[in-house]
């Protein structure tokens, strides 16, 4: 699968574009803490990680998942805003404390507004202070931060989960794709050298079959990688008159094995 490479490629997110836009502002413009949130699958990320260089705006990601730890998140702060040439080299570490990294921050010199990613942060909730002490930064640094967090959960349930939190931020809701958003990810998967008119119609087959079972974007292109792997060649063999009529006896007896799969484990 192929990703979208820019802005215009990402499907229906336009609404979320906007509202980012908006809330950005000016390159020069303070950012007040976004939350961006929706369930897995909803280009969250994919969105923000191709719309602020498409704004050039200065950024940095941090994964939530990989840094598990105070000092490591901090740490990956330090180290990404150096490698990205927003801070000396001789700032870079592995590790730091809370002071080292509003010292660090503090000697940012880029004159637009610098923006801190954290990526699945709900992984944050299990370290006492982190996001109330997160959402503080451009408070306690000086500097023109934006703070934004991406997570799969609603901002209640961080509130809920650390009572430090007081700063409400600026939500931006991803809503989860529609049917035809979804059907449009499916029809514009054509693998590399695959037969384009097989594929679209094993994708339509995919998308009017499954639907009702599961709307996951990953399930659905299981079933279809699944179908087209084991019955394009059949297809293929036959004239393409009668292609479309003997296709859905062929892909009957498929799909009924794949109705049977426990999508919890796809």
């Amino acid at each position: 699968t192929m990703p979208p490479r820019s802005v215009e490629e990402l499907v229906d997110r336009h609404q979320q574009i906007q509202e980012l836009v908006g809330l950005f502002g000016q390159p020069q413009d303070p950012v007040s803490p976004i939350f961006v949130f929706g369930n897995p699958e909803t280009a969250k990320t994919t969105t923000l990680s191709l719309l602020l260089p498409h704004l050039q705006h200065p950024h940095i990601f941090i994964n939530c998942v990989e840094c598990f730890s105070v000092p490591i998140i901090f740490g990956r702060i330090v180290t990404l805003l150096v490698t990205n040439g927003f801070l000396p080299q001789h700032l870079s570490s592995h590790k730091a404390t809370a002071e080292q990294l509003v010292h660090s921050l503090s000697q940012i010199q880029h004159p637009n507004t610098t923006y801190l990613i954290f990526d699945q942060a709900e992984r944050l909730r299990s370290l006492a202070g982190m996001v109330a002490f997160l959402l503080r930064l451009p408070e306690l640094t000086g500097k023109n931060l934006a703070i934004i967090l991406v997570s799969r959960l609603t901002w209640d349930k961080f509130v809920d989960k650390d009572g430090s939190i007081f700063m409400w931020p600026s939500l931006v809701l991803f809503p989860d794709n529609s049917h035809e958003a979804l059907k449009q990810l499916l029809m514009a998967e054509v693998p590399k050298g695959a037969d384009q008119d097989i594929f679209v119609f094993l994708a339509d087959f995919v998308f009017s079959s499954f639907i009702p079972v599961s709307q996951s974007l990953s399930q659905l292109r299981y079933a279809l990688n699944f179908l087209y792997h084991s019955t394009s060649r059949k297809i293929s063999e036959r004239k393409v008159a009668d292609r479309l009529k003997r296709g859905y006896a062929i892909l009957a007896r498929t799909g009924s094995h794949c109705r049977e799969l426990n999508w919890e484990y796809v």
